[in-house]
């Protein structure tokens, strides 16, 4: 059991909290964080640490109470008692040979800016602290700012206090006056960090963006998120497909053979007998290893490319480009080029080469292909992204 010696209320949402846990405070460092645990049922949650006294055997955090287990650790009280608060976890944030050093932090991020901005200034860098709130009622750690930093610049977004505007103006301003810094550490909303980086960008400085998931759950996430997109994507295709058919065909149109299809190129090219449903299904089936496809492809050069209209381009020429080839379905080599992306969507091409000695479809093929290209693609982009420091 962990007890709370200090509670304070930063503003109305935000609350600080020192937790004996001497075992934590001893090993802690400006950039790590702790799990805790309410009670014995009670969800475990991350939180960055704030601030730590080796001596006391304290450590310091700052929450938002946005979610059940952070409004019941808000409700508890000084001397009351936290079941687990187990850390420190992940790696500190890196302060040797810096000299001089500018630290951007945003509404509640500033809590985890504050903790490095002070392991700088003890490493002996020179700090600036840029920090920015919604209005004057949300400010916190004004002064602590004041005593960790060799200048503090204080923006609100409504101009209720400090200066009005964004944390990127003065970030402009000084590097424009030809301030130089080793080294810029952002830390909060995720659109403020992305202009943080735009505003770097030009003058060339080293950029260092935090996020409260990690770099290795963030770039899990994009695979996720790539995933879903092809599942959607294929929804609609075999939504549209299915509605196009039943208008046309009916329910039983379906389960007619292909051979007595009204279209042409069927009969042609299809050298087996399969019914209109099942043709359907192959062809969703085919949508899905497409979008899987370009899904890893796509992972791929975003993460080798700093421009995301670049990948994006250079996805879709890959995408494309196989047909422009001088290579048709007879060509012994389109066994190998039909299972790029392209002829997935093309999915009479692939169909029309001819079943395998076992019976089975050679556009079967297109399941582990897609799954190839996703998974090279997915492992790339995680690996790259997590030795990301730099947008």
């Amino acid at each position: 059991m962990y007890k709370i010696v200090r509670k304070q209320e930063l503003n109305a949402s935000v609350t600080l909290m020192e937790i004996e846990a001497p075992f934590v405070a001893r090993k802690a460092k400006a950039g790590q964080f702790i799990i805790f645990r309410i009670d014995e049922m009670g969800e475990r949650v991350p939180l960055t640490i704030a601030g730590y006294d080796r001596e006391k055997g304290t450590v310091t955090i700052i929450f938002q109470k946005v979610g059940f287990s952070t409004n019941a650790l808000g409700a508890l009280k000084e001397g009351d008692y936290i079941h687990d608060f187990v850390g420190p976890l992940g790696k500190p944030t890196p302060v040797e040979g810096k000299k001089k050093v500018c630290v951007v932090g945003g509404g509640v991020g500033c809590a985890i800016a504050l903790p490095s901005a002070k392991a700088f200034k003890e490493a002996g860098a020179e700090v600036t602290v840029i920090v920015g709130f919604r209005s004057k009622d949300i400010v916190i750690l004004e002064d602590e700012f004041k005593a960790a930093a060799d200048r503090l610049i204080l923006m609100t977004d409504d101009g209720t206090y400090g200066r009005h505007g964004l944390v990127t103006q003065p970030l402009q301003e000084l590097l424009e006056a030809g301030e130089t810094f080793d080294e810029v550490l952002a830390i909060g909303p995720v659109p403020m960090m992305k202009f943080v980086c735009r505003t770097t960008q030009p003058f060339g400085v080293h950029t260092i963006l935090t996020s409260k998931y990690g770099k290795t759950k963030c770039a899990t996430a994009k695979v996720v998120a790539g995933i879903i997109t092809a599942i959607l994507t294929t929804t609609l295709i075999a939504a549209f497909n299915l509605l196009l058919a039943f208008v046309f065909y009916g329910t039983e149109g379906l389960d007619c053979s292909i051979l007595f299809a009204p279209s042409d190129y069927v009969e042609a090219f299809i050298p087996f007998n399969i019914t209109c449903g099942t043709l359907l299904k192959y062809q969703i089936l085919l949508a899905f290893t497409c979008t899987l496809s370009v899904t890893g492809i796509t992972l791929f050069l975003s993460a080798i490319s700093k421009n995301q209209i670049v990948a994006l381009v250079a996805a879709m020429a890959i995408f494309l480009f196989p047909v422009l080839l001088p290579i048709t379905e007879v060509n012994p080599l389109f066994r190998l080029v039909g299972l790029l992306p392209i002829y997935h969507v093309l999915a009479i091409s692939l169909l029309s080469v001819e079943q395998m000695s076992n019976g089975m479809l050679y556009a079967i093929w297109a399941i582990p292909a897609a799954l190839l290209f996703l998974g090279v693609g997915a492992g790339i982009s995680r690996r790259v992204f997590a030795k990301h420091q730099v947008l």
